[in-house]
């Protein structure tokens, strides 16, 4: 997760030196690795990448689930969190919509 206020684009971060202990409290020194960050908003609900969460959302997600050929974004879609795009999804949405308690993760 990203803090407010956090500007989104892409970084290259090099960590130097990385000390890690083991079981037997042993010290494991690690060489350089290279890596690049890309930081970016995720609105979750947001299925069709605008920027709102609506009932446009709902209807590519549920056109995606019954296998029709339409983009969506996955990260926004998995809004229960469980790393799936499924039926769980589609009805979690569909209660956040409805304006029952519940939070898209």
């Amino acid at each position: 997760r990203v803090r407010d206020g956090v500007q989104v684009n892409s970084t290259e971060i090099r960590i130097t030196e990385l000390f890690v202990g083991n079981y037997n409290e042993e010290e494991l020194s690690f060489g350089t690795i290279p890596a690049t960050v890309t930081i970016s908003r995720r609105v979750a609900g947001d299925v069709t990448g605008d920027g709102k969460v609506n009932g446009i959302d709902l209807i590519r997600l549920r056109k995606y689930l019954a296998g029709d050929d339409v983009e969506i974004n996955f990260t926004n879609a998995d809004v229960n969190g469980d790393g799936k795009i499924s039926g769980l999804d589609l009805i979690r949405l569909r209660k956040y919509l409805a304006g029952d308690d519940v939070t898209l993760d």
